[in-house]
């Protein structure tokens, strides 16, 4: 991976749905070479693939949080799959420390929030942390070659 790439990721972030045609004049590069690339940062998995940013709060997903999870020993894998499965937890990270279960939730309401966290009855611990606004977003705002 050379600077090249490295802009190519940082102007996919900034907007996936930019033309080829843009792309290669931003780098500058020709259109097929600026295609190749691209075709092959996804054929390594470097760029895993393209989606939309979605603000829960204004497709009435008015409650946002994430839930930290303390879990029994041997617990993790039947936890993954039941994630896996629940369309209200919208991103889950198998983390190390204390909290090995990390989900961030979108739900309704208080009540589907309420009726989610009682759910975790696997879970030994659990801390919810109710998101007040999100001032960075992973998928936009950070770049990943910073110094």
């Amino acid at each position: 991976m050379d600077s090249i790439d490295e802009k190519i990721i940082q102007i996919l972030q900034k907007d996936g749905r930019i033309s080829m045609q843009k792309l290669a004049k931003e780098l500058p590069m020709s259109v097929p070479a600026t295609c190749d690339r691209v075709r092959k940062l996804e054929d390594y998995g470097v760029i895993e693939g393209y989606s939309a940013v979605v603000d829960y709060t204004k497709v009435g997903k008015s409650i946002n949080a994430f839930i930290l999870c303390s879990l029994r020993i041997g617990e993790l894998s039947s936890n993954i799959r039941w994630v896996q499965r629940t369309p209200t937890i919208v991103s889950a990270y198998v983390c190390a420390g204390r909290y090995p279960l990390l989900l961030q939730v979108a739900c309704d309401d208080m009540q589907e929030f309420q009726e989610l966290v009682n759910t975790l009855y696997t879970c030994s611990t659990i801390e919810t942390c109710i998101i007040m606004k999100n001032i960075k977003n992973p998928n936009r705002d950070v770049n990943p070659f910073c110094q």
